[in-house]
């Protein structure tokens, strides 16, 4: 059996099944669970806790096993009116189906898929894991058609294909990422390359508009992630409020005008290389600093603006993630500051004294989930955004303007995962 609050009950239910428990016992307590005092806790225990007694010492029923696989019998469209008509049919059958993200799509026809895959040494029965919150099993072909579906040109698949491993990696922790009330979503990264080779954007306007591969690999994330994980908004998908990144969310970065090495390369790859990375961000918050001649007052300002109280960082802990634009990291690396020195800058200055955060927040988060240093030390005493110093990321994209990135986390429940590009 499962608890859980009343709003994840659909959820509960649908993974149940997914998993091949159709009649797995699912008992209910009041939402919200997580802000809930200890005594709120204990009520709401006390009130199932006969139905679960009794869910747990009963003979279970029998539940089939779930193979995770659907049959899908081959659509059918009537194309004699013109290629307008078909375009929206597909588009018109595929939203009733809820297998798109609202914006149009391209109509997977197999000629289409072949060219994703013929871009592989890779099977497309080949599976890359389960994809969660759905556990359904993960094809290679199944990925392709989603590509298909979000525009990609076939020559972007192993990009593609590259992203959907790390979000399997299990330190990612996607099942999370897919189900939670955050807004947080991956951000794609892609290194090496293949970045030129496809033309990504690094540079003007790197998180917006205007680049097809950019947007379309971000895309084909998303579509996986709702076509595959089942991760539907409102069902699976749990987010209050989302973000634009869930739509698509993918650059490059730039390592033509990066004063230090690349993130691939100081993860041990070679320049040669191509590797994706996933972050798991709940936003962005630009900076903007055109004042600062010395690294010293850059990163005082930039510390200032990642400690905001309400970040999941600054209650969770978890790693945040920097985007710098060339003109301030080159004015960093040009006063003797490498990533490293960043990294430590700002661990010391990106602090917030413990007497800021209210007393109800204190109790029920900050000394439960960030014990190691919140509990037993003075109010006046400085926590820091991150548990480490490593757990402040560091990427340099973007074009002219003295522009900084900041990206708080889910926190600690998720990790970056970087992949090479085979």
């Amino acid at each position: 059996m499962t608890i859980c609050s009343e709003v994840f009950q659909p959820l509960a239910s649908m993974e149940a099944e997914a998993k091949g428990f159709p009649d797995l016992v699912i008992k209910e307590v009041p939402h919200p669970l997580g802000s809930s005092s200890d005594e709120q806790a204990y009520q709401y225990g006390l009130t199932i806790a006969d139905e679960v007694a009794s869910a747990l010492t009963e003979t279970s029923m029998k539940t089939d096993e779930c193979s995770h696989e659907q049959d899908f019998e081959p659509i059918s469209f009537e194309i004699n009116a013109g290629p307008l008509d078909f375009f929206e049919s597909v588009n018109e059958y595929f939203y009733e189906q809820k297998w798109s993200d609202g914006l149009p799509i391209i109509a997977p026809i197999p000629d289409r898929v072949k060219a994703m895959l013929e871009q592989t040494t890779l099977s497309p029965n080949d599976s890359l894991g389960e994809f969660p919150p759905s556990w359904a099993v993960t094809t290679v072909e199944k990925v392709a058609i989603n590509a298909v579906m979000a525009g990609c040109k076939p020559e972007y698949f192993p990009v593609v294909l590259t992203a959907v491993k790390a979000l399997l990696d299990k330190k990612f922790n996607l099942y999370a990422i897919q189900a939670t009330t955050n807004p947080v979503t991956p951000l794609i990264v892609v290194n090496g390359p293949i970045a030129k080779q496809l033309k990504m954007n690094s540079k003007a306007n790197v998180f917006g508009q205007g680049n097809m591969a950019n947007l379309t690999i971000g895309r084909a994330i998303r579509l996986c992630m709702l076509n595959i994980g089942g991760a539907l908004p409102g069902e699976m998908d749990r987010a209050t409020q989302g973000q634009p990144g869930k739509i698509s969310f993918c650059i490059a970065e730039n390592e033509e005008d990066n004063p230090w090495n690349a993130h691939h390369i100081d993860l041990g790859y070679t320049s040669e290389q191509s590797t994706v990375s996933v972050f798991g961000v709940a936003g962005t918050h630009n900076i903007l600093e055109q004042t600062s001649t010395n690294a010293q007052n850059l990163l005082i300002m930039i510390a200032g603006s990642m400690t905001p109280l309400g970040i999941n960082n600054m209650t969770i802990g978890g790693e945040v993630l920097l985007v710098f634009s060339p003109e301030h990291a080159k004015l960093i690396e040009k006063c003797g500051y490498s990533k490293k020195d960043v990294q430590k800058f700002l661990y010391d200055q990106a602090r917030v004294p413990i007497s800021m955060f209210p007393e109800e927040t204190r109790k029920q988060q900050l000394f439960k989930r960030r014990e190691k240093w919140f509990a037993n030390v003075p109010e006046y005493y400085s926590v820091p955004v991150v548990d480490y110093l490593e757990d402040i990321k560091i990427l340099v994209a973007g074009g002219d303007g003295a522009h900084t990135t900041f990206m708080p986390s889910f926190g600690a429940a998720s990790r970056t995962v970087t992949k090479l590009i085979e």
